[in-house]
């Protein structure tokens, strides 16, 4: 039986972290979350990332960490996987689409888009960071100096891998995260 794997990208404050939360709530056990940026952040202070989703002197230990949660989640026998923000740049979205979407037996893989304008996105960031002055400097400049590379990671999915990306948008009124998971999960089945 394979594995299915998500990528799970977006701005910040698009509901990554949400969307992960709230899977791991429904599937228990079954799910194996691979949470880099969670990871990143309690290993170094705001300061650290310089108001960038994936500056170029973290890529490399972001990713190796991205590669080290999949194989534990494989070797755990995790019937899903879920990968908290990666691709965050043209390397790594070459390098997921070459040795995790095609090319790979054991993983039927997708990416998960999840979109919300900036309006909601900057309202986001006061609720959840609104509290600690650096983490909210941060998280305010992010959502400009994500989206430049986002753009270019879902311009290379959808010109080489567009029947593996989906796309949320997570401030309509209907979006449910377990839902929208269950959706994936549905669509990527039937592609298999």
């Amino acid at each position: 039986m394979k594995i299915n794997l998500f990528f799970v990208i977006g701005a910040t404050n698009a509901g990554k972290s949400t969307f992960l939360s709230d899977a791991a709530y429904g599937y228990g056990n079954r799910i194996g979350l691979v949470e880099v940026g969670k990871l990143m952040r309690m290993k170094y202070p705001p300061s650290h990332f310089k108001g960038q989703s994936n500056p170029k002197h973290t890529a490399v230990e972001a990713w190796q960490m991205m590669v080290d949660g999949v194989e534990r989640a494989k070797q755990d026998m995790k019937h899903l996987i879920l990968v908290d923000g990666q691709p965050r740049d043209i390397q790594q979205t070459h390098d997921i689409i070459n040795n995790y979407i095609y090319h790979n037996d054991d993983l039927n893989c997708a990416v998960i888009h999840l979109y919300a304008p900036l309006e909601v996105r900057q309202q986001r960031a006061m609720e959840r960071d609104g509290s600690d002055k650096e983490k909210l400097e941060l998280s305010l400049a992010r959502l400009h100096n994500d989206m430049a590379p986002l753009y270019d990671v879902l311009a290379l999915l959808h010109e080489c891998a567009p029947e593996r990306l989906i796309t949320f948008n997570t401030s309509k009124t209907a979006y449910r995260p377990n839902q929208a998971l269950g959706s994936a999960l549905q669509w990527l089945t039937e592609r298999r």
